[in-house]
């Protein structure tokens, strides 16, 4: 895939406007959480273990950003922190870093879609077809 998340967090903070109204509130930790999901025929939930991540809040221009990303990443875990800030405010000076964002996430979106539809087409050609009979 393209340039990541950090990398785009890295750009839009050598602008001094951006960097200035930035103040980190949680710095990056790694700890653990449990991981459940459901089981479709029953919908039951169940715990299938823990998982290590990295949670960080910041604020940007008075807007609180919060995120959490599998594994010990800090740099991933405050970009992502950044990132929901920038795009939970509503202010026309980041507007330009607001759709810089949009359209990376987009570019992604895109891109596991991609992935995605030639995981299915390659595991289509393994479906075996049963007859019936009579």
């Amino acid at each position: 895939m393209g340039a990541g998340l950090p990398e785009l967090m890295d750009e839009l903070l050598v602008d001094d406007d951006l960097f200035a109204t930035v103040r980190v509130i949680s710095a990056p930790r790694t700890g653990s959480v449990q991981l459940q999901l459901r089981e479709p025929v029953c919908d039951e939930r169940f715990i299938i273990g823990d998982v290590v991540v990295t949670t960080a809040e910041v604020s940007v221009d008075g807007t609180a950003g919060w995120s959490m990303v599998m594994g010990e990443d800090p740099r991933g875990a405050l970009a992502g922190a950044l990132a929901d800030a920038i795009l939970s405010t509503e202010s026309s000076e980041l507007k330009a870093p607001r759709d810089r964002i949009l359209a990376a996430l987009s570019r992604a979106a895109a891109e596991l879609s991609d992935i995605t539809t030639a995981e299915d087409a390659q595991l289509e050609s393994t479906v075996i077809d049963f007859e019936e009979l009579d």
